[in-house]
């Protein structure tokens, strides 16, 4: 979107579609971690370690939400500076695409 490559599609379709391909890979890398962790756990605790591998991972996801919403600080993200200047937009992706851990 930066630079206004998007394959013939609209930019918001195009930026719907990126969010929507990013949940599905974490969804999909998501199951077999989860198998495995079944399969560690001892025999007749699958549910309880189920529940707490998914809590810890969506309290995981709240708490990242939260953390990035507010590094937004350091960056004017406002759209007058971005349509102005690229190059911090590219910095603020980078850094906050290189934190990511999921």
């Amino acid at each position: 979107l930066i630079y206004r490559i998007t394959f013939g599609l609209g930019e918001f379709f195009f930026a719907l579609g990126d969010d929507a391909m990013v949940e599905f890979v974490a969804g999909i890398q998501f199951l077999p971690t989860t198998i495995m962790m079944v399969h560690l756990c001892p025999a007749g605790s699958e549910g309880a370690s189920y529940a707490m591998f998914t809590t810890v991972h969506n309290a995981a996801l709240n708490l990242s939400s939260m953390l990035s919403t507010m590094l937004l600080g350091v960056w004017d993200v406002g759209r007058p500076v971005l349509e102005a200047n690229t190059e911090d937009c590219l910095d603020c992706s980078a850094v906050f695409g290189g934190c990511a851990v999921d």
